[in-house]
């Protein structure tokens, strides 16, 4: 199954570029996109239902690096559409402090699952006969999955949210850069103060800080 999964990622990922290629409007593009992702999740979804791993460690590749990848874009889509449908129109300071607002929100959701984080980006596989095995990975309902108010309850949707939002970071952190690239100065003197980066040791991510101390 795991060989077939990644098969039909690669043709997801296809159809994905086929179909952003095509499309003059972005909301549109998106809006296509999503629907590709989730086709693809409910073919993955209704061949697990019946699946059974011929070993553990079939099983632990599935849930931590097969299942996450399909839900990630699932996720990104989400976050991209959300972005689209709510910045503001044309105002430079606002639409500044909307994206440097969506940076609060992924350093939230990091902050929120630190030592998962942690864990999943560093390689280790210590504890992965815990967290990625399928009775610890019972949810498959993608209408739970998006809410920042309520915590992902399977450890292969945190996986998959965390791959999510470190591609929608990069989004954001993009036009954040255009931004800064037509009023660098003023945007200078509006949103940066001279508080200090949070330590490292600290163990907490401070996004909007690291991204203006990068580009200004």
């Amino acid at each position: 199954m795991n060989l077939n999964s990644m098969q039909l990622y690669q043709q997801m990922q296809d159809d994905i570029e086929k179909s952003a290629v095509n499309c003059t409007c972005e909301m549109l593009m998106i809006e296509n996109c999503f629907t590709i992702t989730m086709r693809y999740w409910n073919n993955i979804k209704q061949r697990l239902d019946c699946h059974l791993f011929s070993n553990e460690t079939e099983e632990i590749d599935f849930f931590k690096n097969i299942k996450p990848l399909f839900i990630a874009a699932i996720e990104y889509y989400t976050l991209y559409y959300q972005a689209m449908l709510f910045k503001p129109s044309h105002d430079t300071a606002a639409l500044t402090a909307y994206w440097m607002q969506q940076l609060k929100r992924v350093e939230t959701f990091y902050n929120r699952h630190r030592d998962f984080y942690q864990y999943y980006t560093s390689g280790q596989t210590c504890n992965d006969n815990f967290y990625f095995i399928r009775r610890n990975n019972i949810c498959d309902s993608t209408s739970q999955l998006f809410s920042d108010n309520k915590p992902s309850i399977s450890y292969d949707h945190i996986a998959a949210r965390i791959i999510g939002y470190q591609r929608y970071l990069a989004y954001v952190k993009d036009q954040l850069e255009i931004l800064l690239r037509l009023n660098r100065n003023k945007l200078q003197r509006q949103f940066y103060e001279p508080v200090p980066l949070l330590k490292l040791n600290s163990g907490r991510f401070s996004l909007a800080n690291r991204f203006i101390a990068a580009v200004l």
